[in-house]
C-alpha cells in the first residue's frame, strides 16, 4: 500500500515540475492547466490498463488544448514506423478511435523521424511552405489547419508521439509545453504499466522455458475449483515427466538438460496452441489447493 502511495506522490510531483516549467512561458500557466495536470497524474496512477491510460490522456489533451483531435502513436523503432493506438476528438471519415492498421512509415533521413528520435516538439500550419508532406496530407485529409506534436519519452528513448490538430488558430509555444507535460504523464503511466507487466511475467512465468510456473498453476487451479463448486464445466489435469533427465544432465551438463526441457516445452506449446483454455505449466510439484 505504501509503495502505491509513493508512486502516486511521484506522479503528482512530476506534474508539479512540468507545471513550474510552464511558468516561464509568455502565457503563464493558469489554475485550469494546473488542475488538468494534477488530475491526469492521479488518473494515470489509477488506470487499470495501458489502453485506458492512453484514452484518458488523449481525451484530456483535446479538452486542455481546445484541439479538434489528438492522436497517440507508438514508435516501432526497428520497423521505423509510427502506429496509431488511439484517436480522440473529431474523427475523419473512415478513421476509428482504436485503429488496427493506421501506420506511418518514417525511414531514412525523414525530418519527422529525426525530430522524434531527438525528443523534439514541433508545430506547423497548412500555410507554411516548409510543412512536411506527411503533415500536410494528414491535415488536408482531416480538414484541419494546424498541428502540433511532442514525443513521449521513456528516459532518452522515444516511446511514441502525441499529435494534435486544430481547424482554426495555430498552436503556441505554451500549447507545446502543455502538450509536453501531458506527454510526460503518459510516459510515467507507460513506464508503470511496463514495470507491472515485467513483474507479472517474473511472478507467473518459468524463466527457462517461458511456460507458466507453479504460481500460475496454483492460481488456475483455484479458479477451476471455484467453477466446479458452482457446477460449471469440468477440469482435467494431465501430468507428464521428461525421462532420463538426470542422466542427460550427468552426461552433458545442465545446459544439455536445459536444452531438452526447452525443446519439450516448445513441442507442448505448439500442440495446445489451437485448444482454447489450455495451458502448459512447468512445475516440480503439484499441490491441490482444496479437496
Amino acid at each position: 500500500m505504501n509503495s502505491g502511495v509513493r508512486r502516486l506522490a511521484d506522479l503528482r510531483r512530476d506534474a508539479m515540475v512540468a507545471a513550474r516549467e510552464l511558468q516561464g512561458d509568455p502565457q503563464p500557466l493558469g489554475a485550469r492547466d494546473m488542475k488538468t495536470l494534477l488530475g491526469l497524474s492521479s488518473a494515470v496512477a489509477a488506470a487499470p490498463s495501458l489502453e485506458e491510460l492512453l484514452d484518458l490522456a488523449a481525451d484530456t489533451a483535446v479538452g486542455a488544448l481546445g484541439a479538434a483531435s489528438v492522436s497517440i502513436s507508438r514508435w516501432e523503432i526497428e520497423r521505423e514506423l509510427l502506429r496509431t493506438l488511439v484517436n480522440s476528438g473529431q474523427l475523419a471519415p473512415g478513421e476509428t478511435r482504436h485503429p488496427s492498421d493506421e501506420i506511418y512509415r518514417l525511414s531514412g533521413d525523414d525530418p519527422l523521424k529525426e525530430l522524434l528520435l531527438g525528443g523534439q516538439s514541433y508545430a506547423g500550419m497548412l500555410e507554411d511552405p516548409g510543412l512536411h508532406p506527411l503533415e500536410r496530407s494528414l491535415l488536408e485529409r482531416l480538414g484541419m489547419r494546424s498541428c502540433a506534436a511532442v514525443p513521449i519519452m521513456l528516459g532518452d528513448v522515444a516511446w511514441g508521439e502525441l499529435w494534435a490538430t486544430r481547424d482554426t488558430d495555430p498552436f503556441s509555444r505554451h500549447d507545446l509545453q502543455l502538450l509536453g507535460a501531458i506527454a510526460g504523464q503518459v510516459a510515467a503511466g507507460v513506464a508503470r504499466a511496463e514495470l507491472f507487466s515485467r513483474l507479472s511475467t517474473l511472478a507467473f512465468e518459468d524463466e527457462l522455458t517461458g511456460l507458466a510456473n507453479r504460481a500460475a498453476l496454483q492460481e488456475r487451479m483455484e479458479l477451476a475449483f471455484d467453477r466446479l463448486e458452482d457446477g460449471w464445466g469440468e477440469v482435467t489435469l494431465l501430468l507428464c515427466d521428461v525421462d532420463n533427465l538426470k542422466r542427460l544432465n550427468d552426461m552433458r551438463g545442465h545446459h544439455g538438460g536445459d536444452w531438452a526441457l526447452k525443446a519439450v516445452a516448445t513441442k507442448l506449446r505448439a500442440r495446445i496452441r489451437l485448444l482454447d483454455g489450455r495451458r502448459v505449466v512447468r512445475s516440480r510439484t503439484v499441490r491441490a489447493a482444496r479437496r
